[in-house]
């Protein structure tokens, strides 16, 4: 049975930096190269000194304990076959316009403005918390949409995101993660 653990690196006495152990190694699909431990890019205070850092570490911890459940199902899921990594190499721009289709006008403009910012090229695999984020900075900046209105295709974006995720497309549902 493969095993998934929050684990601690404490390279100095201020911080506490927090990765994921895998054990027995997972094959990671996107190197092809066997992988133990996952750096998660969060750290906390070893010794917190007044109540801010202490409200701190606890935030951090239940992200990171969130992040541990979620690989392990998804370890879990893999061992089981129930993830297709073929649905990663498939078109997510088509995903999007056949779901919009159904939908009222604004998800059809959300699907082309997503369109504009990738040039018409956007896998599943290609979508990441970066690359979504810097979308919602894509239409503030560049398309000079009005706040209100880019955070409502946001939101259509983020709907997407989401079915994606539940219809087997998506490894994580990476909208828990997109606030604004």
């Amino acid at each position: 049975m493969k095993r998934v653990t929050l684990r601690f690196k404490k390279p100095n006495g201020l911080k506490t930096y927090l990765f994921l152990d895998y054990y027995p190694p997972i094959l990671d699909p996107k190197t092809n190269k066997r992988k133990r431990q996952e750096y998660l890019g969060m750290y906390i205070y070893t010794c917190p000194e007044n109540d801010h850092q202490r409200q701190y570490n606890k935030k951090v911890m239940e992200h990171a304990k969130m992040i541990e459940q979620k690989r392990a199902n998804a370890v879990l899921d893999r061992d089981l076959g129930k993830f297709d990594y073929k649905n990663l190499d498939k078109n997510f721009l088509m995903y999007f316009e056949l779901k919009s289709q159904e939908r009222p006008k604004g998800w059809m403009e959300t699907c082309h403005h997503f369109h504009e910012y990738v040039n018409g090229v956007c896998r599943f695999s290609d979508l990441t918390v970066v690359k979504c984020r810097s979308f919602y900075k894509y239409m503030v900046e560049e398309k000079v949409l009005n706040v209100r209105l880019a955070e409502k295709y946001f939101g259509y974006f983020r709907d997407i995101l989401r079915e994606a995720y539940q219809d087997g497309y998506l490894l994580d549902n990476i909208c828990l993660i997109l606030n604004l």
